[in-house]
């Protein structure tokens, strides 16, 4: 029932057995708490991946909305460029020239008012691309931030109680020790027969 060394201590196999046990399921019991963490924080940078994807999308709708604008812009100056050439032809002009010269002002008013109504569209797909981000990077965030406080709460937790139980554990091992001038060698070679 018990081992000596070569320093002449004994260490009773029992509490040898029962303390490596022990001191296998606190390994165990942290590995589980650090796969733990580590899927938290895995989840944080999956979130974090969604924020980045929904900034992109606000970018590419502030981009669309510029070009809205532009082509709006260009469409208005075609428009009154065409309308000017109207007003200025007179009774002189060819019949043929002047509706010619209406037509494509009729034209380029309706590609004007056509521009106008893509560009608010834009500027309201963009408007709300920016709320809904500001929406949920908030709501994330909150989300994010007790998560991540849970995660290491619940670790620490966890560390703490490992900690005290591996410490009393290593006492009993230490406990389990008996120098060699308490017992003699005949007492524990009666022990092993």
């Amino acid at each position: 029932d018990f081992w000596g060394d070569i320093h002449g201590e004994v260490m009773n196999q029992r509490t040898l057995v029962k303390g490596v046990e022990e001191l296998e399921k606190f390994n165990s019991s942290i590995e589980k708490g650090n796969k733990k963490l580590s899927d938290d924080l895995a989840w944080q940078s999956s979130l974090a991946t969604s924020a980045l994807n929904a900034a992109i999308e606000v970018r590419g709708a502030v981009k669309s909305s510029r070009t809205a604008s532009r082509a709006k812009t260009a469409a208005l100056s075609a428009a009154k460029k065409a309308q000017e050439i109207c007003i200025t032809l007179d009774r002189s002009t060819p019949s043929e020239e002047i509706q010619l010269a209406q037509a494509n002002a009729s034209k380029t008013q309706s590609q004007a008012i056509h521009a106008a109504v893509v560009e608010y569209e834009a500027n309201i797909a963009k408007k709300r691309a920016a709320v809904s981000l500001a929406h949920d990077i908030q709501c994330w965030n909150l989300h994010r931030k007790k998560c991540i406080f849970d995660s290491c709460y619940e670790m620490a937790l966890l560390q703490n109680n490992i900690c005290h139980k591996t410490a009393n554990m290593w006492e009993n091992l230490r406990d389990g020790l008996i120098e060699s001038s308490t017992i003699s060698f005949e007492n524990i070679n009666q022990n092993f027969h």
